[in-house]
């Protein structure tokens, strides 16, 4: 780092805004590979079994072997579902 740069964590403190609000909306921030995975495997139980709602399709999730954290879960797995649905009534 040279020295006309500023570490984000004290470009934070500076701003009065938080590193994990900083990084919450960093728009060039790529999801990380299991998120991706993850939102595959929801799509794909979602358009296998479209009766599946979010606590039936978590039982599958771990029934498939993933580790799934109910905090937080419940909305983005409702967005992925809808979407899931969207894509199999426009096909």
């Amino acid at each position: 780092m040279s020295a006309n740069e500023l570490a984000i964590e004290r470009m934070c403190v500076l701003a009065g805004v938080s590193r994990r609000g900083f990084y919450r909306f960093d728009r060039d921030a790529k999801p990380a590979k299991r998120d991706m995975d993850l939102q595959d495997a929801i799509q794909r139980i979602a358009l296998e079994m479209p009766s599946y709602g979010r606590p039936r399709i978590t039982a599958e999730l771990r029934r498939r072997g993933w580790v799934v954290n109910p905090s937080g879960f419940t909305v983005s797995c409702a967005k992925i579902i809808c979407s899931a649905c969207v894509v199999e009534s426009s096909l």
